[in-house]
């Protein structure tokens, strides 16, 4: 089997727009995630996906259900989706042989709960498209063009973890919202194993809140701060828990386990591990996770952003669900020759 580096050396279409190197380079957590595993290791990916997905003014997309699903219930319970975008309803079909009928009425029953109960329980304070969905940046260490940028679900908000007990102590909590069908999953989804899961989206998010900065994410996201305002919602009495102060939360809604309180848990990736020895080490990995990410990319932008076709069904990724397949469209003639039983 040629390496990646053989299959680069072989190709020789490079599309202009894909060779033209950005003045300035827009890491994300999803990006990140599509490149590499949670021990930071390379992952198999398409260049090609990767640039039409991340980098292509042309994006093309391929909606998948499952993320409609995620997208229905954020805007519900948070006003909306990352980067504006709004699932008001779910498609009248079926998936795994369930109604998505069954699962819009499912997902209202519990985001009912949610609001009526859990959150109050829990003190958390929602204030739809104030403080959920806030887009924030930060420049990557060792960079000067290089940034890291996410939307927060929810953040800044108060938190309280255990609000059974007797002493109740809360916190400056972020807070990620996630809906799935069981907690009983299987692999990269599998809250039954929490702590085997990819945890890239804390560990990045840990990452840019040590480094806000106000004036980038002005610049950068200029509607946001002229609707609401960086500094009304990250004050300087927050910015002062954003360096080792803010606790991170999954939210995750169990929409298919029964319509019960029960089924909406809290799940806490910390930012450091307790041992001692080993504090900040989940930072320096993420750090150098990312930094493979980017070098790898650069030497895309240089060699051409090829296909390499691949087949991932698992992950909702590789060439079956890719939306550059012909069987869907797209103009990508590799996808066809991977074969699959």
């Amino acid at each position: 089997m040629l390496s990646l580096t053989e299959i680069l050396n072989q190709k020789e279409n490079k599309p202009k727009e894909q060779t033209k190197q950005p003045q300035e380079l827009f890491m994300s957590m999803s990006l990140i995630k599509d490149m590499t595993d949670n021990q930071g290791n390379a992952i198999e990916h398409c260049p090609k996906k990767i640039y039409n997905d991340f980098f292509s003014s042309d994006k093309i997309k391929l909606e998948k259900e499952v993320f409609n699903i995620g997208k229905f219930g954020e805007y519900l319970l948070l006003g909306g989706s990352a980067k504006g975008e709004q699932v008001t309803s779910l498609p009248r079909s079926k998936k795994d042989g369930v109604s998505m009928l069954t699962t819009e009425s499912n997902i209202r029953s519990m985001v009912d709960i949610a609001e009526k109960t859990v959150i109050v329980k829990h003190q958390i304070r929602i204030l739809k498209l104030v403080n959920t969905q806030v887009p924030i940046i930060c420049k990557v260490d060792g960079y000067d063009n290089v940034y890291l940028r996410t939307e927060l679900d929810l953040f800044p908000t108060t938190f309280i973890p255990n609000p059974h007990k007797s002493e109740k102590q809360g916190c400056i909590a972020c807070i990620d919202v996630k809906y799935s069908s069981k907690y009983k999953g299987y692999g990269a989804y599998n809250w039954e194993q929490f702590e085997h899961m990819d945890h890239c989206q804390p560990d990045s998010i840990f990452y840019l809140l040590e480094r806000y900065d106000r004036d980038l994410c002005i610049k950068f996201n200029p509607e946001y701060n002229l609707k609401v305002g960086y500094d009304n919602i990250i004050t300087p009495y927050i910015q002062q828990f954003m360096k080792d102060g803010v606790k991170f939360f999954y939210m995750v809604i169990f929409y298919n386990d029964g319509i019960d309180e029960k089924n909406i848990r809290f799940f806490e990736r910390k930012k450091h591990e307790d041992n001692t020895k080993t504090y900040n080490l989940r930072q320096r990995e993420f750090h150098q996770r990312m930094v493979s990410c980017i070098e790898t990319i650069k030497n895309y932008f240089e060699r051409g952003f090829i296909a390499i076709p691949y087949n991932d069904t698992y992950r909702y990724r590789g060439c079956k669900y890719c939306p550059l397949n012909k069987l869907h469209g797209g103009d990508c003639e590799e996808s066809q020759t991977i074969q699959s039983v």
